[in-house]
């Protein structure tokens, strides 16, 4: 073994003390990262990975927030897709400082990892916007056609970066699948990924000129550190010396030469450190592995088109093919024929939202009380369907879509502590200790491991291509990823596995058994023992088309209104609207929940006040990134947290009040934040 001398040795020690903190602070932070990447991936009409709204999204991000950045205000949160290309801009660290210091802006990191990663459509942040894009609609993004499209905004000011930020972001569409699995939310499995993640690291710093491809353990810590730029360029300052460019994932532009730089990496790895470089759980997924409800057997695998078709294309095909040419891109997101990338997150968040509203409908009080009780049942289950089907049809329209980073669904993708089996213990307390010894011999000297490292290596390498499984999903993998969430999602692995009304294949291609579902405490899913029944399936894909036809006919205000029951308005989730926009009209809508403060409203009925926000003026925001005006009491006994309440309340959320109980009681039924 190589031995540096003292001062090499201490300076080395120091270095690795850094990064392990540094990566360390990062594990605390990836459940934001995947919230972000969720949404994205739940994005409709033809999503965020390439396409109309890519290049859009890279746009108001150029045009809007960078000048909401120059302002310097450390609580201001961006709407979601400009979230989404802020953070695939710090992907490139090198290309975004220089960019944005072009753009004139002195101070380019956000000031928080809550700015880094969250999103939000409350009030208060669109009061920000307002300051920097004028009557630019904060959220939903304008549509194909409108006063603002991209047409528009490209015409009255050139991009710098927008056009190559947006062709960057297809390179990020294909990681979250692997990062579905539940072991990816584990505290142990994360903190060893920051110990694995420092060590490759220290690799791809000694191999600088050569891409190094991380496992989907690594890279989901790498890319998280990446979205916290300033920690990241200071941990690369230290590794690399000041004045070098920090390094850059390469890996995302090598395409087909993919495999055979993991292959390289993999050997540099296990010859460097002395122990495999991947395994079952840290593997990527092959890209031929469909996430577990994308397949036939899945009662939401025929949803995509919910999010992949625009149910407007009739009135936008024009305009969004004129943006198409002069963009020189792709449209995805007008293109019938042609399929954009998903990971898989949207139909996640489908079954969940699926699920969640039909519980609400299962609790909120029967109208028909005169009927039958098999009566009574029948059109509840009706109903349940109805609801269901009209909340995934929403979605197309950005209505019942997780706009804001404190939204349920989201919330419920946090870390959690490990499973504390005796095995299992034992097995984390084996693999700490080899990463410790792993890292007390690395810092000795930057050559090659000891020869018995090597031969231990080869050993265990040997010993895990003949015993490790090829990485996978489970039927359970749904319910077990969202903490708590078992009232929406209890009852899925079963018609997964071949529950009556489902496809049998999986039971029979897998020979599993659903598991309890993690912090299961709480009754299946309604929906999904409805589903599971014979023809229930069926039925639920019925109701689903219905919904989609009556609102590509009639608009998604309508469709809501035929479709939920004379008693009941859905929860907002926290998500408020707000007036009129090329998708829906908010006062309109049938859900709960009003806004306190309506900037567009203020601005109308006293411009004098308030259109200095037009040019000069930004809400103050303290750094938790809502004040006190922007909320409003919570109501129904629903924390102010975003949640909605379920069952028969709608929560209030931060930034505005909840609705009744039942819609038509206590309460009423708003318009959405418009009435």
């Amino acid at each position: 073994m190589t031995v540096l001398p003292e001062g090499l040795a201490g300076e080395a020690s120091a270095q690795l003390k850094v990064l392990h903190s540094g990566s360390q602070r990062t594990v605390l932070h990836v459940a934001g990262l995947l919230r972000l990447l969720h949404a994205a991936d739940t994005f409709p009409r033809g999503g965020l990975y390439g396409g109309y709204y890519a290049h859009a999204a890279a746009l108001r991000y150029e045009q809007h927030w960078v000048r909401v950045l120059a302002t310097q205000n450390a609580g201001a949160l961006p709407p979601m897709d400009v979230a989404w290309a802020w953070w695939v801009h710090r992907q490139s660290p090198a290309a975004y400082a220089a960019q944005l210091r072009q753009a004139g802006l002195a101070l380019i990191h956000p000031f928080s990892p809550h700015q880094a990663f969250g999103f939000s459509a409350a009030n208060a942040h669109r009061y920000v916007w307002r300051g920097a894009a004028g009557l630019h609609p904060q959220w939903p993004p304008p549509p194909p056609g409108s006063s603002f499209d991209l047409l528009v905004e490209q015409a009255a000011a050139p991009p710098l970066f927008a056009t190559e930020l947006a062709g960057c972001m297809s390179k990020f569409s294909w990681q979250l699948r692997s990062w579905l699995r539940p072991h990816f939310l584990e505290e142990a499995f994360l903190q060893r990924a920051g110990r694995r993640y420092v060590r490759f690291l220290r690799l791809q710093a000694a191999h600088a000129s050569t891409p190094l491809v991380p496992t989907a353990d690594i890279a989901l810590i790498w890319h998280s550190h990446l979205g916290l730029s300033a920690d990241y360029a200071a941990a690369c300052a230290v590794l690399n010396g000041p004045g070098r460019e920090p390094l850059r994932p390469a890996y995302v532009d090598l395409g087909n030469g993919l495999d055979a730089a993991y292959r390289r990496t993999a050997a540099l790895y296990e010859s460097r450190y002395g122990e495999p470089y991947d395994s079952a759980a840290t593997a990527w997924l092959p890209g031929s592995v469909p996430y577990v409800l994308d397949t036939p057997g899945s009662p939401v695998a025929l949803c995509r088109t919910i999010v992949d078709v625009n149910p407007q294309l009739a009135q936008q095909l024009l305009a969004a093919d004129r943006a198409a040419r002069v963009t020189g891109s792709a449209s995805p997101s007008v293109a019938t024929t042609a399929v954009p990338p998903r990971a898989g997150a949207y139909l996640l968040y489908l079954a969940w939202l699926a699920g969640r509203r039909a519980a609400e409908a299962a609790a909120s009080p029967c109208c028909c009380v005169r009927l039958p009780l098999p009566g009574r049942r029948a059109l509840a289950r009706r109903w349940m369907l109805r609801h269901a089907a009209a909340a995934l049809v929403s979605v197309a329209y950005f209505v019942d879509f997780p706009a804001d980073h404190r939204h349920p669904y989201l919330q419920a993708i946090a870390v959690r502590p490990s499973p504390t089996t005796e095995g299992k213990g034992a097995e984390a307390r084996a693999e700490v200790d080899a990463a410790s010894s792993a890292d007390a011999s690395s810092s000795e000297g930057e050559g090659s491991a000891a020869e018995g490292h090597a031969a231990a290596a080869a050993a265990a390498a040997g010993r895990h291509a003949a015993a490790a499984p090829p990485p996978r999903f489970a039927p359970a993998d749904p319910e077990a990823y969202l903490c708590g969430q078992s009232h929406c999602l209890g009852g899925l692995a079963a018609v997964l596995l071949g529950g009556a009304g489902a496809g049998a294949g999986m039971e029979a291609a897998t020979g599993a058994k659903a598991p309890p579902p993690h912090g299961a405490a709480e009754s299946p899913s309604p929906l999904w023992a409805l589903v599971a029944q014979p023809r229930g399936a069926e039925r639920f894909q019925r109701a689903l088309t219905a919904a989609w036809t009556k609102a590509q006919k009639y608009g998604v205000a309508e469709m809501q209104r035929r479709f939920h029951s004379c008693l009941w308005y859905n929860g907002n989730d926290g998500v408020y609207y707000f007036g009129g926009s090329g998708y829906y009209v908010s006062y309109l809508m049938w859900y709960n929940g009003t806004h306190k403060y309506n900037y567009e409203w203020m601005l109308y009925t006293n411009p004098t006040v308030f259109s200095g926000g037009l040019t000069t003026t930004y809400h103050p925001l303290s750094s938790g990134g809502t004040t006190g005006r922007d909320a409003a009491p919570a109501k129904c006994g629903a924390a102010a947290t975003g949640a909605g309440g379920c069952g028969g309340c709608g929560g209030g959320g931060d930034g505005g009040g909840g609705g009744g109980c039942g819609g038509g009681g206590c309460g009423g039924g708003g318009g959405g934040g418009g009435g």
